[in-house]
């Protein structure tokens, strides 16, 4: 009973007016993102246009890449929407929505989905939490709350005209939001920001802020099930899966990671196996190691990651890393058989120099 009515006051206060956004000055969400390739990285704060309005289409791209789900490039859209068809202009977005129709992000109950219209931050925040794999609170947890809070924001929402009779999927999710993810609420709530009106059309600044708290908590970014290798004499360190055994001490210019038996007579890959190795010389001309490359940088220093020719030897699908540092060349590859590259990129994005 305490917790719900100290969430009452917090809600209270929360929502009330406030002031403008400070969207010229804030965009750690976008650069965090951005290191992780779920938004393109911009060269200043004016590329990442985070007072713009973002359209329905671009939301359901960064849900499915919260998500680890990747477009492919052989897809035939199966229509689910009237209004989203291959042969309308941007092809991803046909492939995105069903996706997300697919991977239960979005219904497929509506006959539309009006790809290029805005969307409100209830919305938004209801499809990157459902990314997030967070559960929404029961409607029994719902009735509680509204017997204990009756005319205590959420339950009287001013919008009822506009969401029509049943705003209930909106009292829901901003509960479950203040229970599971409460990080979603710290901007709004700030002296120095407005209140989150769930209504109100979502700006990019608005969803990038979701996204990046929802990744950071859903275990979707650096898993806690992650062990750390650290090496001391290379002065880097990097995570990878438990249940993974090392080969190499840390003085060695080749060190590798795997999680199947060493001793397989075969070099096979079965589904949802990687093996990672380091390659630890002098510096590298990283133009010409990495295949399709995408800069990002570490403390200053700027790197590439990519691909480089598959893993013939293995079955799988290499990603590549390359960096040069004080001398020091670090490429760092990782083959796996999996469906989006999700060991690479748990990999690659916690890769960071030590003093």
């Amino acid at each position: 009973m305490k917790k719900l009515f100290l969430f009452s006051l917090i809600a209270t206060s929360m929502f009330a007016s406030g002031v403008s956004y400070v969207w010229d000055t804030d965009d750690f969400a976008a650069k965090y993102l951005a290191n992780l390739w779920i938004i393109t990285k911009q060269t200043n704060i004016e590329g990442y246009r985070l007072g713009a309005t973002i359209t329905r289409a671009e939301v359901v791209g960064i849900a499915l890449k919260i998500k680890w789900v990747s477009l492919p490039n052989n897809y035939y859209c199966k229509n689910y929407f009237s209004d989203v068809k291959y042969n309308e202009g941007n092809n991803w977005i046909c492939r995105a929505v069903e996706l997300a129709a697919d991977n239960w992000l979005i219904s497929k109950s509506n006959k539309t989905f009006r790809p290029q219209d805005t969307i409100t931050r209830a919305e938004a925040l209801a499809i990157i939490t459902k990314a997030g794999g967070i559960s929404m609170i029961t409607d029994k947890d719902l009735d509680a709350y509204k017997k204990m809070n009756i005319g205590v924001w959420p339950m009287n929402l001013p919008e009822k005209a506009i969401f029509g009779t049943d705003i209930s999927w909106v009292q829901k999710l901003l509960l479950t939001v203040s229970k599971k993810a409460p990080g979603i609420y710290e901007p709004y709530a700030s002296t120095t920001f407005a209140a989150l009106e769930p209504l109100k059309v979502a700006n990019r600044w608005d969803v990038f802020g979701f996204a990046k708290t929802m990744k950071m908590i859903s275990g979707t970014d650096i898993s806690s099930n992650n062990q750390i290798y650290i090496n001391n004499h290379y002065k880097f360190s990097i995570n990878y899966p438990q249940n993974s055994t090392i080969s190499g001490n840390e003085q060695d210019t080749y060190i590798r990671i795997q999680n199947y038996p060493a001793d397989r007579e075969t070099m096979e890959l079965s589904q949802n196996e990687y093996y990672l190795e380091m390659h630890l010389w002098d510096n590298r001309v990283c133009e010409d190691e990495i295949q399709s490359p995408k800069e990002f940088s570490i403390n200053g220093v700027k790197g590439l990651r990519g691909f480089w020719q598959s893993g013939w030897d293995a079955g799988g699908i290499r990603y590549a890393l390359c960096i040069n540092n004080k001398n020091r060349g670090y490429y760092i590859q990782v083959t796996e058989k999996t469906q989006n590259g999700s060991f690479a990129e748990e990999i690659f994005n916690s890769f960071n120099f030590i003093n």
